[in-house]
């Protein structure tokens, strides 16, 4: 047989060829010429697969944690209502599809004489927090499905539970935290006012991503957008990084190669768990002084100054309560055409599409569209069209 050429050109989809001799003239075979190119699926990583079974591990996790806890209580529960938990489990159906037609999710009992049903719990406790927080404070015997409840919702939305360096009432020592970063990462060693670092955490008014310039800024020495360091420090503020990126001499196989991760990542700890044996100890103990750091600033957000989580999601309730009150009273005395368009029916940008549900008479959407904050402020001062309008002792108010 005489000598050939055979050139391919493959990409993702699709693979071209052809058959040459060695003067590059085309060959024949058959009566055919011997090109062409054969098309197919382009291939998929495996991100999709890994996303799919993390989720499954984590509701596994999830199930057999309530489980255990629904083990712990169910014979003091069962005791008092041994149709508690089945009306739990079948609380997301229609009342004609629930084993016992009634209306109630929860309680459905008499206490003290007087009815006790879900429209009574939900009258004394709006959320859960009232009902953590009465529960932290009151020293009277509690019913123990309330208790139950409680603890129920700390299994399922654990996140700081979990975390060594926080306090079961808040945050620990930044000074100590800081300090420990400052011996696992050099980067930070650089940071000469501590304090003003400490402050661009915490500062409410900052995004993330500004957070992140601020932070930059503050370094002896010049910091590329992009570099290993840039990458550290958005891990810092909570924004998504690489770890090939952010430590160049990680080794990690192609599919863990391109991973991007936050903190504040839902499944964080199960992506943690698949790269783990890669990573050196050193940069475990370095991620976790980072993430030490990040969950400091998040939870002394969060607190503001109060003794318990569910305290400080109080003060943040009573607070949206009161600014609801104020923005309603504004839309009434300026604007009382469009106060219906705001606040009893889902539209784009106004109330009801950022708090995501209307429970007005008419109108009564459970979930509905979603807005950002700044894109609901603009279109409260348009409506408001405040200057000019207010006098100086509305301003005060509002």
């Amino acid at each position: 047989m005489d000598k050939y050429f055979l050139g391919l050109d493959m990409g993702t989809n699709s693979v071209g060829w052809a058959v040459t001799d060695t003067q590059y003239h085309l060959l024949r075979a058959k009566g055919k010429d011997l090109w062409g190119a054969r098309l197919f699926d382009e291939a998929e990583t495996a991100a999709a697969r890994r996303s799919y079974r993390t989720a499954r591990r984590r509701l596994a996790r999830q199930k057999l944690r309530n489980g255990y806890l629904r083990l712990l209580f169910s014979d003091a529960i069962n005791r008092i209502d041994p149709g508690f938990f089945q009306r739990l489990d079948e609380s997301n159906l229609y009342e004609e599809d629930k084993t016992i037609h009634q209306p109630y999710a929860l309680f459905n009992d008499r206490k003290d004489n007087r009815p006790f049903t879900d429209r009574e719990f939900y009258a004394q406790y709006p959320t859960i927090f009232h009902l953590i927080t009465d529960l932290i404070h009151s020293p009277e015997p509690k019913d123990v499905r309330l208790v139950y409840l409680a603890v129920l919702n700390i299994f399922n939305h654990r996140g700081h539970f979990l975390n060594d360096s926080l306090k079961s009432t808040g945050a620990g020592q930044f000074d100590e935290l800081f300090q420990t970063l400052q011996e696992q990462d050099g980067l930070f060693q650089q940071v000469g006012d501590t304090r003003l670092f400490q402050e661009i955490l915490t500062d409410r008014k900052l995004t993330n991503g500004q957070k992140r310039e601020q932070l930059l800024k503050i370094f002896s020495s010049e910091i590329k957008r992009n570099s290993p360091e840039d990458e550290r420090v958005k891990l810092l503020c909570g924004l998504k990084g690489k770890l090939a990126k952010a430590f160049p001499g990680l080794e990690l196989d192609e599919n863990h190669e391109k991973l991007s991760l936050s903190f504040r990542d839902g499944d964080y700890d199960a992506k943690m768990e698949e790269i783990l044996s890669a990573l050196d100890n050193d940069i475990i103990d370095e991620l976790d002084a980072l993430k030490n750091i990040h969950d400091w600033a998040l939870i002394s957000n969060l607190m503001a100054g109060k003794k318990y989580i569910s305290e400080a999601r109080l003060a943040l309730y009573e607070k949206h309560h009161q600014d609801l009150q104020l923005l309603k009273k504004a839309y009434r005395t300026w604007c009382p055409e469009k106060y219906d368009r705001m606040f009893r029916t889902m539209e784009n940008n106004n109330y009801s599409a950022y708090a995501g549900s209307v429970n007005a008479k008419d109108c009564k959407i459970r979930r509905g569209a979603k807005c950002t904050l700044e894109d609901f402020y603009k279109r409260v001062k348009n409506d408001l069209e405040l200057q000019g309008k207010a006098t100086e002792e509305d301003k005060k108010i509002y």
